[in-house]
């Protein structure tokens, strides 16, 4: 397949001239036209014949579809969950406009592109939280702090927001067969010690079947180097993925694509930040039966107190993060991507591009990154 992206097309300065989402969304729909896209807006869950408003600029949620709903294969490409997350809403204009200047038409797919889910935010560079009640603001006042404050990309569960609600009914019609929600992480001393500011990565453990988890928690992981010598020469028994979780991974399709997928991100020379599963794995929290017991909360019980059965949403996104999604899924709180995969089969990733310290801020690193990631899914499943 040819290529689908135009990566000449990004440029630092066009992309710091988008400074507000009508900017954004004035550009994407003058390229559409060009590319025989189809253009609509969000609408209402209750009245489906009215756009659904965001509640603080009273904005539409525009989205660009391209091809049949009855096609084999569709797409689902979302950015701008978050207001301050600019690089993903540049990157998927920039997608439509690759798709028109490439005149570039695939047989049996079909492609939506929702720009931002969050206009506002995108505008103010603020991040969007939801109360408990599911009301949204941005940056909530201090003299609210007292509630509950959850990252809208985590209300993906029983309980979420009217916008959530209305993705969802979206979602639902187009049943994407695979689909990707981007996120970025911005410069700072906790990205670059934790990440070193280095490449897009794909996080994929939250779709993992429960049996397949509980037997990759078996799974041996060695710690030291003659260890992991020896266990390298279990890849020849039959019993080896008793062994190590990578050769049981070899198996589950979901993870294989992901690895072209950033294979293809390398390919066209922007980095990534290889997620090791095995190190993932090798925090031994959990007893068989996945009880919220991490070692951690010897000392620091409070965080424990935060658990309430009957109302397990109100433990914090962030600190079931902290514990790689397992109480996540006791809570029932979703992101995005493991909604669609749970809900509706999508082949469904989350990503997260980090800056590169360069003299752009690192905004053509990230927007390429992700054009890369999109094409990469594209390019690795239609024939």
């Amino acid at each position: 397949m040819r290529e689908i992206v135009n990566y000449s097309l990004i440029d630092a300065r066009d992309l710091y001239e988008i400074k507000r989402y009508s900017d954004l969304v004035s550009r994407s729909l003058e390229v559409a036209k060009e590319g025989d896209f189809s253009i609509k807006t969000l609408k209402r869950v209750d009245n489906k014949e009215e756009d659904f408003l965001t509640r603080e600029d009273s904005q539409r949620i525009w989205i660009f579809e391209k091809g049949s709903k009855e096609a084999p294969k569709k797409f689902l490409f979302k950015g701008g969950c978050h207001g301050p997350e600019s690089a993903s809403p540049k990157a998927l204009y920039l997608l439509i406009k690759s798709f028109a200047q490439n005149k570039l038409a695939l047989e049996d797919t079909f492609i939506s592109i929702i720009l931002a889910d969050d206009p506002e935010g995108f505008d103010t560079e603020t991040k969007m939280f939801v109360t408990r009640t599911g009301e949204e603001q941005h940056y909530p006042p201090q003299s609210k702090l007292e509630e509950w404050w959850e990252d809208v990309n985590g209300t993906w569960g029983k309980k979420s927001s009217p916008r959530i609600e209305a993705l969802k009914n979206y979602i639902r019609e187009v049943k994407p067969t695979y689909a990707v929600d981007f996120h970025e992480t911005f410069h700072g001393i906790f990205p670059f010690l934790v990440f070193g500011n280095a490449g897009i990565m794909s996080i994929e453990e939250f779709h993992l079947e429960e049996e397949d988890l509980r037997r990759l928690l078996k799974c041996k992981i060695p710690r030291n180097p003659f260890w992991k010598v020896l266990y390298s020469l279990y890849d020849f028994l039959p019993f080896r993925r008793k062994i190590q979780p990578q050769n049981y991974l070899k198996d589950n399709p979901y993870f294989q694509l992901g690895k072209k997928i950033m294979e293809h991100v390398k390919k066209k020379g922007f980095k990534i930040y290889p997620v090791k599963y095995p190190a993932i794995l090798e925090r031994n929290y959990y007893s068989q039966n996945f009880n919220f017991n991490p070692f951690w909360l010897n000392f620091f019980p409070w965080i424990g107190s935060l658990r309430d059965d009957n109302n397990p949403r109100e433990i914090p996104i962030d600190y079931a993060r902290f514990v790689e999604g397992f109480p996540l899924r006791e809570a029932d709180i979703k992101v995005c991507s493991r909604w669609m995969f749970e809900e509706l089969g999508t082949y469904a990733f989350t990503t997260e591009t980090f800056a590169h310290g360069n003299e752009d801020g690192g905004i053509t690193e990230r927007v390429g990154e992700d054009l890369a990631f999109a094409e990469g899914l594209i390019i690795n499943t239609v024939e």
